[in-house]
């Protein structure tokens, strides 16, 4: 018997007449319940096919993930990253994988016929697995001295979007040097992880200054080779003409390091 001590009932009418004793989940706020109430009052085949598990708390815990999982294929939303990123792992489970295609090809009508309190029980449980495994990696990574660094090394952009919206919650800084003086995004430029550089940018990076030595963005992306990200730099309006603490530009830094890609690029945009 499912755990009812977790959950609120309530009685729910139904645009065809019926009614449906539908599980509150605690983690819901009053608009979002408003939501599902609405969204479930005026779709009677929704209701019918909720009745084996709409009082169960996990099973509509999974049910409302589904839901969000086929608004996700169906139209575009701002998604929280979390969700955004627990998604994209039941897309990659062997198990969930056709779900998931049918999800993206067919919306909410092929939500519907996988609403079924096993398949729901079935999600739950593998999300409460991704976010444990996920939460014991930003555990060990948050007990490094640098772990911002450390991911934009490695250009891992799901850890990356975790981490900066663990560290905008705190209000803490993204551009803060480890004890080589170069900032995450001097590293994720050093790295070559245009994704990466471009995740940091967003989320207001300062690409004017990515070591102590007073190189740019566009003196690493030039010195370290990096054609690709360069050309996204120079799009992006960054100065190809800043000088270091060198005194040395963009260019100059190239010519050092032999790099004939970059050169050629800033060579482009200098005279377009």
């Amino acid at each position: 018997m499912p755990d009812m001590a977790s959950c609120d009932i309530e009685v729910l009418s139904i645009s065809d007449g019926t009614a449906l004793e539908l599980c509150r989940l605690p983690a819901l706020d009053d608009a979002m319940w408003a939501e599902v109430k609405a969204y479930v009052a005026r779709n009677p085949e929704t209701a019918k096919a909720m009745q084996g598990f709409a009082r169960n708390p996990e099973a509509m815990q999974g049910w409302l993930q589904m839901r969000a999982a086929a608004e996700h294929y169906q139209i575009t939303l701002d998604r929280d990253v979390e969700l955004h990123n627990l998604i994209e792992a039941l897309e990659a489970d062997e198990e969930l994988a056709p779900v998931f295609e049918d999800l993206r090809k067919n919306g909410m009508q092929a939500a519907m016929k996988y609403s079924d309190e096993a398949l729901m029980l079935k999600i739950s449980k593998k999300l409460r697995e991704y976010l444990g495994q996920w939460e014991a990696i930003l555990q060990r990574l948050e007990q490094m001295a640098f772990p911002l660094h450390e991911v934009a090394k490695e250009g891992d952009v799901r850890l990356l979007q975790l981490l900066l919206q663990r560290r905008e919650t705190r209000e803490e800084p993204v551009d803060y040097q480890d004890s080589k003086g170069i900032t995450a995004l001097g590293y994720a430029i050093w790295a070559g992880h245009l994704e990466a550089a471009k995740l940091l940018i967003e989320r207001g990076a300062d690409a004017q200054l990515v070591d102590s030595f007073d190189n740019s963005c566009v003196h690493y992306a030039a010195g370290y080779g990096h054609a690709e990200l360069l050309e996204y730099l120079l799009e992006f309006g960054f100065s190809m003409h800043r000088t270091n603490a060198s005194g040395l530009t963009p260019m100059a830094v190239a010519m050092q390091s032999h790099q004939e890609a970059t050169m050629l690029v800033l060579d482009t945009f200098g005279t377009t």
